[in-house]
């Protein structure tokens, strides 16, 4: 049986080189809140920094997901509710408000386009996709009087 030796297998030719860190999808842009206080956006309840995350929020998820096209998009103001459902007011009766954003955007989804219409609530986490059958149905959606907002 021959003998093998050590001296007679293969070196390798170059260095073995060091893994390389794991590239961010994001290039590198996290959204954060700010731990300072800033002021809140007029007639409304939310903060400056609570707009600017949300901003962050809607980059990554558009950058994430390259199939979904913004086409329409708007920030309004919704009155906040208890859980009772009765509207949350002011020491001078008006209601309290929070900014919240609608998008209409078109998906692509399994070789076929389809409409959907996207609503945040800035300050509230979470996102609500709703599926749409037409543009039409989208921009009704997108057009109606804004609904009470219940804060976790």
């Amino acid at each position: 049986m021959p003998e093998v030796r050590r001296s007679s297998s293969a070196k390798p030719r170059h260095p073995k080189r060091k893994p390389r860190p794991r590239q961010l999808r994001h290039h590198g842009f996290t959204p954060t809140l700010a731990i300072e206080p800033s002021p809140t956006i007029p007639g409304s309840t939310t903060t400056e920094n609570e707009m600017l995350f949300w901003v962050g929020c809607f980059y990554r998820l558009h950058q994430r997901r390259k199939r979904l096209i913004p086409v329409h998009i708007k920030t309004l103001d919704c009155p906040v509710a208890q859980a009772d459902g009765s509207l949350v007011t002011c020491g001078d009766g008006r209601p309290v408000l929070m900014r919240c954003v609608r998008e209409v955007a078109l998906r692509e989804a399994h070789g076929h386009l389809a409409w959907e219409f996207i609503e945040y609530t800035v300050g509230v986490p979470g996102v609500r996709f709703r599926p749409c059958t037409s543009l039409s149905d989208a921009l009704k959606r997108f057009d109606a009087a804004p609904e009470p907002v219940r804060p976790a």
